[in-house]
């Protein structure tokens, strides 16, 4: 064998049932045996490679989703405190300026977890603030 060749030679000891299954296999494809059993080892190496990745991926996803529907109750929870507020709950103007921080805090928080999702791909109209969600009305 010259350093040219692209192939490398070696031993190769399997059980019987193992060795007779890929005979089969290679028979009804019209592969050699070696060609089959290539074939085999490359598509297990992508099939490895590309579920790892996903499963990773995935499970980034599913915490960036996740972060994003945290995001948007906090950011309701802080807007129902400032309404209340406004609706004459009695607290101090600390209080009150301490409340409004939050809510702009949290809806920053809200609206970049938003973008993250619609710009991976992920978004979907659950991450939306609907009406039926903010209990308390403001007053005129």
């Amino acid at each position: 064998m010259n350093n040219t060749d692209r192939y490398r030679r070696f031993n190769l000891r399997i059980p019987k049932e193992t060795y007779e299954r890929l005979q089969e296999a290679a028979d009804a494809r019209s592969h050699s045996m070696n060609a089959e059993i290539v074939q085999r080892l490359e598509e297990s190496f992508s099939q490895s490679t590309s579920s790892c990745r996903t499963a990773t991926e995935e499970m980034g996803l599913f915490f960036i989703l996740a972060n994003a529907m945290s995001a948007k109750k906090n950011f309701i929870k802080k807007l129902e405190n400032v309404r209340a507020i406004r609706n004459g709950l009695k607290v101090d103007r600390l209080e009150e300026e301490l409340a409004r921080r939050a809510l702009r805090d949290a809806e920053i928080s809200y609206e970049h977890s938003l973008k993250a999702t619609r710009d991976l791909g992920i978004f979907n109209d659950e991450l939306l603030i609907g009406p039926d969600e903010i209990q308390i009305e403001d007053t005129p």
